[in-house]
């Protein structure tokens, strides 16, 4: 996104971008009489939208108006007055709203086929949920007999099931149609209809739902495919915790983002390094640790020497930047606590702290996480 000049000049040192939107004034076009040669001059170096800025009052100009719908350009008008730079500003907000919502549903795409998988259910219930995230009608083309009113893209059809090509997006009468290959050939088809255009969110909402489908229909590639997001997930955890460990926050959130939206907004984190018992699998605690915890927190599986019952050492609050202080000293009161043969240890305080559930627990995975609290 760019702002102009009063001439809609864009800044002198962007010769040739991709994609931009243009925040431009309502003066300085009409000096010349016509808005077309500067929007033409625009779409040049590379402006695919304009977004006018109206600081008075006043609807705007049906000539500018006019002109942009000729030239194809689209052209965005604040629903109040404002400058540039504050219609700038209300735009990059509607863009981070956006940006989360579409993070939100990819998150909820594969939660729900997760959920999906391990209650043995097919890709139904994650058809009608996209159907109504999109607002389209999704369907699973199986072969000619399911093509319905779509037969009449018979060659089309028979290319994505041949694997030949593995999308197309098209419009036939008022429907806009969105279609990708599930699975190997001879493949079924995703489509996806609505009767307005596919903004681009919904449109790769559809893409990566066609992925999804795919692995319902075959447990043994969801199986491997769940089994490579856990190792990207882990991997992200043991990257953010490096960031924070070498005061790298900015890195940290950024990592963090995708997975775990919003965890630096705290002033700072109190670190916890957790023993589990050799009867206990610790993928399963760290589960009931984070359903327990909630997203406000990392939970990070580390390699550690199994102990006859479980154990945790807390650190005092400390800063984001003070992470690798706070993950020492939650270490010192690990070792306190297998010392002095406590469950549980936080260092600087006075007081202990108990685990409320019986230790050493029971064997198998914990159905819980043990709750920690102060003993009076």
């Amino acid at each position: 996104m760019e702002v102009c000049d009063a001439t809609w000049s864009l800044r002198a040192d962007l010769t040739r971008a991709r994609n931009v939107l243009a925040v431009v004034p309502t003066t300085g076009w009409h000096l010349a009489g016509d808005p077309r040669p500067a929007l033409r001059a625009l779409m040049r170096q590379g402006v695919v939208a304009v977004a006018v800025a109206a600081p008075g009052a006043g609807p705007i100009s049906d000539t500018l108006l006019r002109a942009a719908r000729s030239m194809g350009l689209p052209l965005l008008t604040p629903t109040a007055p404002c400058t540039a730079p504050e219609h700038q500003t209300r735009i990059l907000r509607v863009l981070a709203a956006a940006l989360r919502t579409h993070a939100e549903q990819r998150g909820q795409l594969l939660g729900l086929a997760g959920r999906l998988y391990q209650q043995g259910e097919g890709p139904g219930p994650l058809l009608h949920w996209l159907g109504v995230q999109t607002s389209s009608q999704v369907t699973v083309i199986t072969g000619r007999h399911t093509w319905g009113d779509l037969a009449q893209h018979a060659r089309l059809l028979d290319d994505i099931m041949a694997g030949q090509i593995h999308s197309a997006a098209f419009q036939t009468g008022t429907r806009h149609v969105q279609l990708h290959g599930i699975g190997t050939t001879p493949r079924q088809v995703l489509a996806a209809v609505r009767d307005t255009p596919w903004p681009r969110p919904a449109g790769e909402l559809i893409a990566q739902a066609a992925g999804q489908v795919a692995l319902l229909q075959h447990p043994q590639i969801l199986k491997t495919q769940a089994g490579r997001l856990q190792r990207t997930e882990t991997t992200v955890r043991i990257s953010v915790l490096q960031h924070l460990m070498t005061g790298e926050t900015v890195r940290a959130a950024r990592a963090a983002e995708p997975l775990l939206p919003g965890l630096l907004t705290a002033d700072g984190c109190q670190v916890g390094v957790l023993e589990c018992a050799p009867t206990e699998d610790r993928t399963a605690v760290a589960t009931a640790c984070e359903a327990e915890l909630g997203p406000s927190a990392l939970i990070v599986l580390c390699p550690a020497e199994a102990r006859p019952g479980r154990a945790l050492g807390v650190s005092r609050p400390v800063a984001w930047t003070h992470t690798s202080c706070g993950y020492g000293a939650a270490i010192q009161a690990l070792a306190r606590a297998r010392e002095e043969e406590i469950p549980v240890c936080v260092t600087t305080e006075p007081r202990r702290w108990r685990i409320t559930s019986p230790r050493p627990p029971a064997p198998g995975p914990p159905s819980c996480w043990h709750r920690c609290a102060p003993t009076k």
